[in-house]
């Protein structure tokens, strides 16, 4: 992974791209993916729409709870 301001970002770029790719392999998210699963859920959704959203970028290991070990990788 590259360096972004001069750190690692391996963790959240993982979660993030997995969330925005829906575990898809092609290795790219186009436009409309993009908006859909990013832009609206947090730009005009509702704070449920938020929660869900922030749950399950933190959820690493996708069991459907946080756990102790999520939090120690974040």
């Amino acid at each position: 992974m590259p360096k972004v301001w001069g750190t690692e970002c391996d963790f959240l770029t993982k979660q993030l791209f997995r969330l925005l790719s829906l575990d898809c392999k092609i290795g790219r998210v186009s436009l409309q993916d993009f908006i859909e699963r990013f832009f609206l859920p947090l730009h005009q959704g509702d704070n449920r729409m938020r929660q869900i959203f922030v749950f399950r970028l933190l959820d690493c290991d996708q069991d459907g709870f946080i756990r102790a070990n999520d939090l120690a990788v974040i």
